[in-house]
């Protein structure tokens, strides 16, 4: 068994090195990296955090991709890396900190270098790897982008229906992301024989063109369609479609539709929105059972209710993803009269502008923090109209760095930063728009004083480790020492209290207050006891002496 003595002059050997180390001889042995630094060099701790691209950012072909990462050694800033490059599908581009890549100041430690999406690249996921290297210190980071190569166009009638004679008017637009293209291209419009006419346009320099066509009546009604491609000159491209209906003159409805109330001068998304109207026939009469439709911007149909005997309406929210401007709801309306049904429509104009995001910050409640804490932010963001924002995650900066927050549910949004030791204050922003243009913002700033726990916890966890495993060790050596000391002091305190025992049964004799067959009978027992507990502290005592 080994003693106490000796199991802590064995702790202190695990922690000390056998063999004295000799300072200065190149030759890293035990205890020098602490006591002789230049004979055990350290590697340097290299971190990277990519600032651009941002992952799963959506690229063109023909647009630039800044490439752009902070770099950090042993938790200052990297300026003397050695290799810092990036390359992918591109090629190979080298990543500098001269000032004059896009990488904000000179020696920052912050790489900078910008690549063009190729007219060939794409489309889908396309991965960028960054190589860093310093000493023998290296990183490989991977962050993937998507390349998209479809435009944006649109294209609309004025009308949702016509009859032969009547005049087509078309207009529509062009663009790459929300730059506009100026270009030439031909408008394809089919009537219902699929006979083809051909329609010159060019777009301005807004992406922005209208043309018209004049229906005859040797035209085939039924579903016609108009159609056009595009392309710029980095082949980014599209294609899309529109169909109407054009019907024969003699189904031309008598049905005129008013509205009872004008509409405001503009709405907010969000906002809502109520619409009433007549109907009348050919003769200026009202009619009081119609069935009305009112067909949105963004293709949702909504019935209008009947609210008085000739007056019909319709009520809702204005989406928050209603495309801003001047937007063109269409009313529709047929009713059935003289064994006839005949219909009639009408175009209502509104003015939609956009809705302000609401952005609350929940968390953190303090404007402090320390060194190694873990701060959680957490905001709500909602329309102004009350309802929350839906989306999957939205973007922020913390000192110029971007982030995601992303979505709990219900309009939270949350993310976790962990405080670094280059962090003097802690600078967190929210600017963006929505995929409709809402904007949203939220700024604050929190002050770092003093260094938690668990920043130690983190940068000297292999010391803790050791000394965890060491108290382990010897926690695992003295257990059967300590179990024995502890059994020894019972089997004492045992004997301690038959030998009581027997004395009280001698004087209780000896008093006259029990018999002397009582008497014997405990003797017996309590000496029996005793001898017993003698031989077994004897062996103990034996045993901890090393003796047999």
């Amino acid at each position: 068994m080994f003693s106490g003595k000796f199991l802590i002059i064995l702790a202190i050997c695990l922690m000390v090195p056998f063999a004295m180390a000799e300072c200065g001889n190149g030759q890293c042995e035990s205890g020098e990296p602490s006591t002789c630094p230049g004979d055990c060099p350290t590697e340097p701790i290299l971190e990277i955090n990519v600032l651009s691209p941002v992952p799963g950012q959506i690229f063109y072909r023909g647009e630039p991709v800044l490439v752009k990462i902070q770099a950090l050694v042993d938790g200052e800033k990297g300026t003397d890396l050695e290799i810092i490059n990036s390359y992918g599908f591109f090629g190979n581009i080298i990543l500098r900190d001269d000032g004059d890549h896009e990488d904000e100041k000179w020696k920052d430690g912050i790489y900078a270098n910008s690549f063009q999406i190729n007219s060939n690249d794409g489309p889908f996921i396309k991965p960028i790897f960054i190589y860093t290297k310093r000493g023998h210190s290296t990183k490989l980071d991977r962050i993937e982008i998507i390349i998209n190569n479809d435009l944006n166009l649109n294209l609309k009638t004025d009308k949702p229906n016509y009859y032969l004679g009547d005049e087509i008017n078309f207009s529509g637009s062009i663009a790459r992301r929300a730059t506009p293209i100026e270009t030439s291209l031909e408008l394809t419009v089919k009537d219902g024989a699929e006979k083809e006419y051909v329609i010159p346009i060019e777009t301005d320099e807004t992406g922005f063109f209208s043309a018209n066509l004049h229906t005859s009546l040797i035209d085939a009604t039924g579903n016609w369609t108009s159609s056009f491609a595009a392309a710029d000159d980095y082949n980014n491209s599209g294609t899309i479609t529109r169909t109407f209906e054009v019907k024969d003159p003699s189904d031309k409805s008598f049905l005129e539709i008013e509205v009872v109330e004008e509409p405001l001068l503009f709405y907010r998304r969000g906002d809502d929105l109520v619409l009433l109207v007549k109907v009348f026939d050919d003769q200026g009469n009202e009619i009081n059972e119609a069935s009305i439709e009112l067909e949105t911007p963004l293709g949702e149909k909504l019935a209008f209710d009947r609210h008085e005997s000739n007056v019909f309406y319709v009520a809702t929210k204005i989406p928050v993803s209603m495309p801003a401007g001047k937007q063109i709801f269409f009313v529709r309306a047929s009713a059935s009269k003289d064994g006839l049904v005949k219909s009639g429509d009408m175009n209502v104009s509104l003015n939609i502008k956009e809705i302000g995001i609401t952005t609350e910050l929940l968390e953190p409640k303090s404007n402090q923090a320390q060194i190694g804490e873990t701060i959680i932010f957490t905001v709500r963001m909602f329309y102004e109209n009350g309802l929350p924002v839906s989306l999957d995650k939205v973007p922020a900066k913390i000192n110029g760095n971007e982030v995601e927050l992303f979505s709990e549910g219900g309009g939270i949004y949350s993310m976790e930063y962990i405080v670094k030791e280059s962090d003097s204050t802690i600078d967190f922003a929210i600017n963006f728009s929505d995929s409709s243009g809402n904007p949203a913002k939220l700024q604050t700033q929190i002050s770092v004083q003093g260094i938690s726990f668990m920043h130690y916890l983190r940068e000297y966890w292999h010391f803790i480790l050791t000394a965890i495993l060491i108290l382990a060790v010897i926690g695992f050596l003295l257990r059967k020492q300590i179990k024995a000391i502890l059994e020894m002091r019972r089997l004492k305190r045992q004997l301690a209290a038959t030998e009581a025992l027997l004395a009280k049964n001698e004087k209780e004799y000896v008093a006259g207050k029990i018999s002397r067959e009582e008497f014997n009978k405990f003797a017996t027992k309590y000496n029996g006891e005793i001898i017993k507990l003698k031989n077994r502290i004897e062996k103990k005592e034996g045993a901890k002496n090393g003796k047999k």
